[in-house]
């Protein structure tokens, strides 16, 4: 398809055949359709239990049918391979937008919100995501939804509405997803490489649009007809893949995919074609040094090298990826991290999804100490690679890779609907792959093609790359260059030939590496313990069997009786009550735990290539431990890790690069979104101990190395061990391995009142709000977080109506926030259990909007959503109602999900296995009464006697927040009005003139927000002097004139919160807001004012097997 500049010295083989093997079928059901079927075998893993069927309908589209007996839900996706790349050099976004605008309904289903309505009903989400080379549209619903899906789905692609009327908004939404990522340092490193490869190649263009590159200057109705014409162009049948995962009948599956989507229009290869690589002679050899956000270094060197695609079966760059991030001896990592320059390597394609063209990527996190020796990162590179090119393919390094794939093949796990489709998804549309590695891509056909892997590292040369550098700042260069969209500072310029044609390697450096051993910790036993077709001597469990419980050790088991598998997990914590006493110990312990995880990832990495995973963190007041994967030499390889915990000793390098590198990551916490500054506060308002990451980082830049050893010397002295195992281990193995493990750390127990668990807050009635100034002046988007304090957590009925109620209101209040009113792009609900202390519901947005006029907005959404609950079809509650039930009957679908379903049962001290059974049994129960009790006893502020929330608001400095002194004496629509005018550039009036006007027109009963109007336009107050249009700004429909009528109201119908603690919170300076609630100042203050609610009371009686 495309003109390849890159050349290859073999040339690629012709697209798989996808003729031979296609049998001729029709349909049982009339009318009788034809279609073909591939009637040959497709590769599939001995242990997967699905029924598949491939097809290509009359249009050429080629479909996925998979029949899951398990799955509880079901799942599809169709995927187009039209992306940004097809985007007019003059509408870039375009293919984006055509995303948004397809979703807006069909003739056969003209609703706007069908889809989405269907969806919510149905227990089910959809979504869409466009990039470079596709655009996939995709969703998971129940079993019983998916007929109605598929066709909703179809018709979208057969005749959609894409009506005008959506037009203006689905432009607004995305320019709002635009502005939600500028911030986003991932974003960024991707658009910075537009300046660095050739404009005359498609990815040097800006595929995610915004109002500069959509609207430009033109009416909604000429973006809507380009719109049209982009889709009537490029959108074939003949470039549509679909994905179909069920509990159907694979027969069922069949009939529905060609009786519905046959009609989609077939008009050929419709793909852009790709005249050059985007990295050609020009591009080459140069170095582009760019600032990123937060504190953030990597090295990076992109080579150009042809497309991938037709070489998925040797995989040679996979072969080499694997090679150049490795951590044990002799790797470049060991070398780098050595010489303090990095803290991670890592190699890959850019994107597997390219045609004609392909980047290999090899990706340095660096030290800040690495960025200015970046040249001796690069020599570092080149005399790893010249290792591999002298060493030559080796034959049983690919067999140790080719041996765990075929073991993981063979014992593939299997996983949710939606998640296997995504898994089928992946490499869909390469061209290359043939009908039978349909479902499992390379897993069973990755063949040792040693020709493919040195022509491969041919490409990776001196000459044939281009250097990426990311840093905050660069000490030698100014950054003068600006990238035009998420205005990016960069500097490009020519490398020095040291570095490209004129590199040569030094024998000393190149001395330094060498291929890895073989591995040791490769499976060699792999029989089941428990056997499908053999009877078991002990009859299967639904829940692990407490083995022993002592002031010392907790041990429970639970063995593999449903997968068959030869995995297991051992997964454990270590009480370290210290933690909760000071945030220097947590942050000593922080720090250990990070440069442990990293050294156990060096030393043992033969390990993690042999499906080991092991996991070092900080959870609470416990360090947690945890191994993973095949059982054969798990044990073993779990007790050489901790028989080097107490012995570990971080040297100086290894300290400062973890130091340096956990500093950066608090730091970086400065430059993410307003919900994610909101959510730091919810933190460390509802835990204790809890501290804010600041704290963190002001408390990690004293800390040394001595004294982080010291303190490790005895944490393990006193301490207390809670581990659950599970998988394919006896008993006889699981007690043995939980004695190693305390003779391994021989410490002395533990009791229970002296480990100091993490405790939640319970707020006292009241309305409580925290201003929060986000710390990044370059952010100018605002949230708000409402959360709504409900009933204790150990009610599982009450919680059961709380998830069911969250259920219902998700969807109406996205559509009233974000579709109609255009609040934001992030509008969403949640509920949160905080053990068995209380229960919340948390409504969010995020956008432009100042958080107190989105407060306000979601008090009129909650105040009229009681008349919704009282009309809520009852036809539509029975389904939530039941998709519940599907959801939580949903079986684990491995070792590794079972172990963590029980764990965060085990964890917390409740051990209630069995709670989604209960949950089961009561949410059937429930009612359209009982969801109105709930609704007025908690959640609603007209009816609630202890109505307990507290509002996070997040205020950009685009939006000046107010000051406490403006929120104590004007209410709160008064003030959001003022905020409003402000944003909107009126500072001709104050707060106090505003506060007038709208007060003396609430004393007169024929006043609106119109006559209003009219008075404020008389009185002249607005627009003075800077070209602004009152009536522009407070136009109805407009932001502006919500928040007028929403004053105008307060005014005349105030609302009053009850608190039950006034005396208590005015001894600690706090002051109450007009509308009653309190206005948090001190967040530590305020929080010696809540109560704690206790530890976890179990749910059941604890009897172990063995005293």
């Amino acid at each position: 398809m495309a003109q390849r500049t890159i050349s290859s010295s073999s040339s690629p083989p012709p697209p798989a055949d996808w003729e031979t093997g296609f049998e001729p079928r029709r349909t049982d059901t009339a009318p009788q359709l034809p279609y073909r079927e591939f009637a040959l075998a497709l590769d599939l893993s001995p242990n997967d239990p699905r029924r598949y069927r491939l097809l290509r309908l009359p249009n050429n589209m080629t479909v996925v049918c998979v029949s899951d007996p398990h799955a509880s839900h079901a799942a599809a996706a169709l995927t187009v391979n039209i992306g940004f790349f097809a985007d007019p050099p003059d509408s870039l976004g375009l293919a984006h937008f055509l995303e948004h605008m397809l979703l807006k309904g069909s003739r056969k289903y003209p609703r706007e919100n069908e889809f989405s309505d269907y969806m919510a009903t149905n227990s089910g989400e959809y979504n869409a995501s466009t990039n470079e080379n596709s655009t996939c549209y995709y969703f998971h619903c129940d079993n019983s939804a998916l007929e109605g899906g598929l066709d909703r789905l179809a018709q979208l692609f057969i005749d959609p509405l894409m009506d005008a009327d959506c037009t203006d908004r689905e432009l607004n939404a995305v320019h709002s997803e635009f502005v939600g990522g500028r911030q986003d340092d991932g974003r960024r490193s991707h658009a910075v490489l537009r300046a660095v490869v050739s404009p005359e190649h498609r990815l040097a263009r800006f595929g995610v649009g915004n109002n500069d590159t959509l609207r430009a200057a033109r009416q909604p109705s000429e973006i809507r007809s380009e719109m049209l014409r982009f889709y009537h162009t490029y959108y074939s049948a003949d470039l549509m893949k679909l994905v179909i995962v069920g509990n159907h009948p694979v027969d069922v599956l069949a009939e529905w995919a060609v009786h519905m989507f046959s009609p989609v229009e077939s008009k050929g290869d419709t793909r852009p074609d790709l005249p050059v690589h985007p990295f050609g002679p020009e591009e080459l050899g140069r170095v582009l040094r760019y600032e990123s956000l937060g504190n953030l270094h990597a090295v990076r060197l992109m080579f150009a090298i042809p497309e991938t695609k037709s070489s998925y079966v040797a995989d040679p760059y996979g072969y080499i990826s694997s090679l150049l991030g490795r951590k044990d001896g002799g790797s470049l990592f060991a070398y780098l991290r050595a010489q303090g320059l990095a803290v991670g390597v890592g190699a890959y394609i850019y994107d597997g999804d390219y045609d004609g063209f392909n980047v290999f990527v090899i990706h340095i996190t660096a030290t800040p100490a690495g960025i200015p020796r970046y040249a001796e990162i690069v020599r570092a590179v080149f005399a790893y690679i010249q290792m591999l090119t002298r060493a030559g393919p080796q034959q049983w390094y690919h067999d140790e890779l080719k041996t765990m794939r075929d073991i993981d093949y063979r014992f593939f796990n299997q996983s949710l609907a939606r998640d296997w489709r995504d898994v089928i998804l992946t490499g869909i549309h390469n061209e290359y792959l043939r009908p039978e590695h349909i479902i499992y891509g390379n897993m069973a056909a990755f063949g040792f093609y040693p020709s493919l892997i040195s022509e491969a590292l041919a490409h990776l040369v001196p000459s044939n790359y281009t250097l990426v550098i990311q840093a905050k700042s660069h000490p030698d260069v100014q950054c003068e260059s600006e990238e035009t969209f998420y205005g990016i500072k960069y500097d490009i310029r020519d490398m020095s030939s040291r570095l490209t044609t004129e590199l040569v390697v030094d024998n000393d450096l190149l001395a330094q590496f060498h291929m890895p051993s073989p591995n040791a910790y490769l499976p060699d036993n792999l029989e089941l313990l428990s056997k499908p077709d053999q009877p078991s001597e002990t009859p299967a469990i639904s829940e692990p069997t407490l083995l022993k419980m002592d002031d010392a050790l907790e041990l429970w088991f639970k063995r593999d009786d449903q997968f068959f598998d030869p995995r297991a997990t051992v997964k454990f914590s270590i009480a370290q009550p210290k933690i909760t006493q000071s945030v220097r110990y947590r942050i000593l312990l922080t720090l250990f735990a990070w440069c442990f995880a990293d050294y156990i990832g060096s030393q043992f990495y033969d390990g993690t290539c042999a499906g080991l995973d092991p996991q070092v963190f900080i959870d609470d007041s416990k360090i947690v431990v945890s191994v993973s994967g095949y059982s054969d030499k798990l044990a073993d390889y779990l007790l050489a890790i901790l028989g080097r915990l107490r012995r570990y000793r971080a040297s100086p390098s290894e300290f400062d690069a973890w130091k340096t590198y956990l500093l950066d990551l608090y730091t970086n916490v400065d430059h993410t979104d307003a919900l994610n500054q909101a959510g730091e506060y919810e933190n460390v308002l509802n835990e204790s101990p809890s501290w804010h990451y600041s704290v963190f980082s002001r408390e990690l830049e004293t800390v040394t190395l001595d004294e982080m050893h010291a303190f490790i010397d005895h944490a393990f002295d006193q301490t207390f061990i809670q581990m659950l195992t599970a998988g394919n281990l006896s008993e006889t193995n699981v007690l043995a391995i939980a004695q190693a493990v305390q003779e391994t750390l021989g410490y002395s127990p533990l009791p229970v009142h002296l480990r100091n668990p993490l405790l939640y807050h319970q707020f006292t009635t009241g309305y409580y709000v925290l201003q929060i100034p986000h710390p990044d002046e370059d952010f100018d988007e605002n949230c708000i977080v409402s959360q709504i304090q409900c009933h204790t957590g150990a009610d599982m009925t009450l919680w059961c109506i709380l998830v069911l109620l969250s259920d219902i209101l998700f969807d109406p209040f996205f559509d009233q926030l974000r579709t109609k009113e255009q609040l934001g792009y992030v509008v969403s609900i949640e509920k949160q259990r905080f053990a068995q202390t209380k229960c919340a519901i948390m409504l969010k947005v995020q956008g432009k909007s100042n958080p107190m006029y989105l407060a306000l907005r979601i008090d009129h959404f909650l105040h009229a959503f009681r008349q919704k609950l009282i009309e809520y079809d009852e036809t539509k509650l029975e389904l939530k109602r039941q998709s519940l039930v599907e959801t939580w009957k949903e079986k684990c679908k491995s070792i590794s999900e079972e172990t963590d379903r029980f764990w965060a049962s085990i964890e917390p001290g409740e051990y209630d296995f069995e709670y989604r059974d209960v949950m089961i049994d009561a949410v059937v129960k429930i009612t359209k009464d009982d969801l109105l009790k709930y609704w007025d006893t908690y959640i609603s502020p007209e009816t609630s006697l202890h109505y307990t929330r507290i509002d996070y608001q997040t205020w950009s400095s685009a939006t000046p927040m107010p000051p406490p002194e403006t929120m104590h004496t004007y209410p709160t629509a008064i003030v959001a009005l003022h905020a409003y005018l402000l944003q909107a550039g009126i500072d001709q009036v104050s707060i106090s003139e505003i506060s007038a006007i709208v007060s003396n027109a609430a004393t007169m009963a024929d006043v609106n927000a119109d006559t209003l109007l009219a008075d404020i336009q008389t009185l002249g107050l607005f627009g003075l002097g800077n070209n602004i249009s009152v009536e522009a700004v407070l136009e109805p429909g407009s932001k502006g004139r919500t928040a007028l009528d929403m004053a105008l109201y307060e005014a005349r119908m105030p609302t009053e919160y009850r608190s039950t603690e006034c005396t208590k919170y005015e001894t600690i300076g706090m002051q109450q807001l007009p509308n009653g609630s309190w206005l948090i100042e001190n967040v530590d203050a305020f929080k010696s004012t809540q109560p704690l609610g206790g530890q976890n009371i179990p749910t059941r009686r604890l009897l172990p097997k063995y005293l």
